[in-house]
């Protein structure tokens, strides 16, 4: 016999929702599922939409999407940022591609990507062949990138700022 018992709660009254459809039960289905099954629901969610409605309806439910969930590792390059006044732009573009940096610096036409472990755990070499497509699409556009890791950002914060501010070109002594 299970041990695992699907909460009981008071039922959501939205419109057309089930009467399980609680939070309880959406919090207990969340913790049931794996992050790499998560992602590939996203990504089958995403190339469905992307066939029937097209390219630009994708890639913007899935920027908009991003934007509104930002990592922790996000979060904390997004204070920084903000920290060094530095202008920026979440989620840009390149070019016409369905590829996106995480934050392209408007004022200097520069890139930053936070690089999470994800990168190094799932799909591993897809994940690698993206990362050297988007290298080139950058290359190509004349768009400098800098790479920062997540271990970066959780070690020691002063170091990224002194890494960012030298790439932007405002390193201080």
């Amino acid at each position: 016999m299970s041990t695992d018992v699907k909460p009981k709660g008071k039922a959501h009254k939205g419109r057309n929702a089930p009467p399980h459809f609680t939070r309880e039960f959406q919090r207990w289905a969340r913790s049931h599922v794996s992050s790499e099954s998560c992602a590939k629901n996203g990504a089958r969610g995403f190339v469905a939409t992307l066939a029937k409605h097209g390219p630009d309806v994708a890639f913007s439910g899935a920027r908009k999407w991003r934007l509104s969930h930002p990592s922790s590792n996000e979060l904390l390059m997004i204070g920084i940022l903000s920290r060094l006044g530095i202008r920026y732009e979440r989620e840009h573009r390149v070019g016409d591609t369905l590829y996106t940096v995480d934050f392209y610096l408007t004022d200097t036409n520069q890139a930053i990507e936070v690089d999470s472990r994800i990168h190094e755990q799932f799909d591993i070499e897809k994940r690698r062949q993206r990362k050297t497509r988007k290298r080139k699409l950058l290359a190509d556009h004349h768009i400098p990138c800098l790479s920062v890791l997540d271990t970066e950002l959780t070690r020691d914060v002063d170091v990224v700022i002194r890494k960012v501010r030298r790439f932007v070109g405002r390193e201080t002594q």
